[in-house]
């Protein structure tokens, strides 16, 4: 399934490249770049820039697109060399990341050519969602891996994070995770809104601190392995 790239533009380059018209077409790209007007990258993003990310819900065609998604988003889990698995998550999880003590061990079929992967990284999703719910779920616990929330995996040749420091909140992390999976989302042509989810994470109404950079990073990154 092919996504929409902004005529082949990654997201970093568009919050340089503000004045390329083509792109100032869509609402994802003009409030990008109005926001690129405003921070420099690695900045965290002032909470009246934010606004423009919340207008959004999902349409009943959004969840069917998404549902219809999920072979190819556990397809790509394993390009980016990151283990996926089901289990029984109780009723208030969807889902986690995990950042395995022993690395991880499949086997990708290329053509004529099979690759061994190893891996540290591992998503559970709880397997009593639908598959939408798993499609959108997948995309936030790969924003916490690409925005660099776990440790560094040494052993994955084809995922590099970056190394950040630990001391970041919850609220920190999971504002990128879910900014990841929102931004993402869009580009896939899905309709997503994280206010409801991320609410318990705000302070006094207002969004915590995150970085703007680490988010398009991610999101750049999903883009060339889909």
């Amino acid at each position: 399934m092919s996504i929409p790239r902004l005529d082949g533009i990654k997201i970093s380059v568009i919050l340089v490249l503000v004045s390329h018209q083509s792109l100032l077409s869509t609402p994802l790209a003009q409030s990008i770049s109005f926001m690129s007007m405003q921070i420099r990258m690695g900045e965290t993003v002032p909470g009246h820039l934010r606004l423009s990310f919340r207008d959004h819900y999902i349409e009943p065609p959004a969840i069917q697109l998404a549902k219809e998604m999920l072979p190819d988003v556990k397809r790509f889990l394993s390009r980016m060399g990151i283990h996926y698995k089901e289990s029984q998550l109780g009723y208030r999880m969807y889902g986690e990341v995990e950042f395995l003590d022993n690395p991880y061990t499949y086997i990708i079929e290329d053509g004529e050519k099979n690759y061994e992967v190893k891996t540290r990284y591992a998503i559970s999703i709880n397997n009593s969602l639908t598959d939408a719910e798993k499609v959108f779920t997948i995309f936030h616990e790969i924003g916490h891996i690409l925005c660099g929330h776990l440790p560094q995996d040494t052993k994955n040749t084809l995922l590099k994070v970056p190394k950040r420091d630990n001391h970041l909140s919850d609220g920190q992390k999971e504002f990128e995770a879910e900014r990841t999976c929102e931004l993402f989302s869009r580009m896939c042509g899905l309709e997503y809104n994280p206010a409801p989810y991320l609410e318990q994470y705000s302070e006094d109404f207002e969004e915590t601190d995150y970085s703007l950079r680490y988010i398009a990073e991610a999101v750049d990154k999903m883009l060339a392995l889909w």
